[in-house]
C-alpha cells in the first residue's frame, strides 16, 4: 500500500514538473512573439516617418516655388489612424544655398515615436530651371 501511494506521489511530482516546464516554454513563444511584434511595428513607422519627411519636403518645395517669401511650418497628417508631425524649415542665406530641413515625428506621440531629420540644399540654378528631381539628401 505504501508503494502504491508512492508511485501517486511521484506521478503528481512528475505530472506538475511537466506542466511547469510546458507553461514556460509557452511563455518564452509568446515573448518572443510580442518582441517581434513590436519590432515590425517599430519598423513600419520608422519607414512611415521617412515617407513623411519625403512628402514634407516635396511640400516645402512647392510652397517655397509659389511663395519666395516661405519660411516654412508645422504639418500634421493623419496617416490612417494615427498621426505624424513634420516640421519644416526653409533657411535662406546670401553666402550658402538655400536649404530645406525637416524634421518629422511618427506617430506623434510623447515616448512612442520615431524622428527622422532631413537637410536638403537647393541651389539657386534648380530653383530657376525647376529641377527638384536633382536634389542632393544630406541625413544626419
Amino acid at each position: 500500500m505504501t508503494r502504491r501511494r508512492h508511485r501517486r506521489g511521484a506521478a503528481l511530482f512528475l505530472t506538475l514538473v511537466t506542466l511547469a516546464i510546458v507553461t514556460l516554454i509557452a511563455a518564452e513563444v509568446l515573448r518572443s512573439m510580442i518582441a517581434a511584434q513590436r519590432q515590425s511595428r517599430l519598423a513600419a513607422d520608422e519607414l512611415q516617418a521617412q515617407w513623411l519627411a519625403e512628402s514634407a519636403v516635396a511640400k516645402a518645395l512647392v510652397q517655397s516655388r509659389s511663395q519666395p517669401e516661405y519660411q516654412g511650418e508645422t504639418w500634421r497628417a493623419d496617416i490612417g489612424d494615427r498621426t505624424g508631425v513634420a516640421e519644416i524649415r526653409v533657411e535662406k542665406s546670401s553666402d550658402s544655398p538655400s536649404r530645406i530641413v525637416v524634421e518629422t515625428r511618427f506617430p506623434d506621440h510623447p515616448w512612442r515615436r520615431v524622428a527622422v531629420s532631413r537637410t536638403y540644399p537647393i541651389s539657386s540654378t534648380s530653383r530657376a530651371s525647376g529641377n527638384e528631381n536633382r536634389l542632393q539628401e544630406n541625413m544626419p
